[in-house]
Parts: structure tokens; sequence; C-alpha cells
């Protein structure tokens, strides 16, 4: 008997919920349900940096929430999420993270090829 690949477990874990894995400051589109009731529907977040947070986790705030801890979304809460590429108007075709730049691309390609 194999000991399970915890490394597949994880690249499945992360595909079914990709917001588990979030990076810092980076920005989603999120629907989810609170832990005592009530829901939160395609709402626009963003994931607080560690150093706020003091979490290893991903923790989401609503971009122009007051910053209470009623804001805070734990990635658990949360039953569907888009990740957001930030664009300057100036420069539809830079990534404002670098980190997003091949994405872009990758979008930006396939909006060619449909055209």
């Amino acid at each position: 008997m194999s000991a399970p690949d915890l490394r597949h477990e994880t690249a499945q874990m992360l595909m079914a919920r990709p917001w588990d894995a979030a990076e810092p400051e980076s920005l989603w589109h999120i629907t989810g349900d609170y832990p005592r009731g009530g829901s939160f529907t395609d709402c626009l977040a963003i994931t607080l940096p560690r150093h706020i947070t003091g979490e290893d986790k991903p923790v989401f705030t609503f971009v122009g929430a007051l910053g209470g801890l009623d804001d805070l979304i734990s990635p658990a809460w949360i039953t569907r999420a888009t990740p957001l590429l930030l664009v300057l108007r100036d420069e539809p075709h830079r990534a404002y993270w670098a980190d997003d730049q091949a994405e872009l691309d990758a979008t930006l390609a396939r909006a060619e090829a449909s055209a």
C-alpha cells in the first residue's frame, strides 16, 4: 500500500477552490455564505496582506468596507470566486500586478483569435 500523493490532492483542491491560495492584495469577485446565516453575492473583495492579518491563509475583505471585524471573510465561507485582473486604462495590455501578466496575455490572445 503506497502513501497518498499529497501534492496531487493539494493541486485538485486548489483547482476546485483557487481562492484558498489567493495572493495578498489580489482582487476577487466572490459569492458565499456567512457561518451564522445570510449570504453575500457577486461582491468585489480583496485579500489582505499577511502582515496585517497574521494568517498563513488568505483573508478577504469587501472593497469599500469600513474595516471592522464583520467585514473579514474567511475563504471557507466562499462558495464561488473568480480572480480579477487589474489593468490601467492607459495601458490595457499590461497587468498592474506582474504575477497577472501571463493571464492577461492569454486572455488577450484568446480575444484576438476569436476576432
